[in-house]
């Protein structure tokens, strides 16, 4: 058996980045669900004004993730939807227990922070 290349072993790293990348669906909610879906990211309240958003850990986790929306809250985050209807949320979302996940929503789009591994699902 021969050794692979560095070709190989580039596409190989590329292929599971790509399989990596998840993309969040947006969903509009007056109030919290009960529950979440994954792959979801819920703004909660007004469609013009949500005040929070709502989203389960893409690593596979499961963790119930909440950012405040609210202007004067600390920390807060900022939801910006795009004309195709994905969202953006800045700035970034680093959880600091748990999975310690650090990750980027642009435009619907989970990018992981460098260095981030992901978790296999159960």
């Amino acid at each position: 058996m021969t050794k692979p290349t560095w070709f190989h072993r580039s596409a190989e790293t590329l292929t599971a980045w790509l399989k990596a990348q998840r993309y969040l669906r947006v969903r509009h909610s007056e109030d919290p669900p009960d529950t979440l879906e994954a792959g979801v990211v819920y703004l909660i309240g007004r469609s013009d004004a949500p005040w929070c958003a709502a989203m389960l850990c893409p690593c596979g986790c499961d963790a119930d993730i909440r950012l405040s929306l609210i202007a004067t809250d600390s920390p807060r985050w900022k939801a910006k939807r795009s004309s195709g209807g994905s969202v953006t949320i800045y700035p970034s979302v680093w959880r600091t227990k748990g999975c310690r996940s650090h990750f980027y929503i642009f435009k619907g789009r989970v990018i992981w922070a460098r260095g981030r591994r992901l978790r296999a699902r159960t």
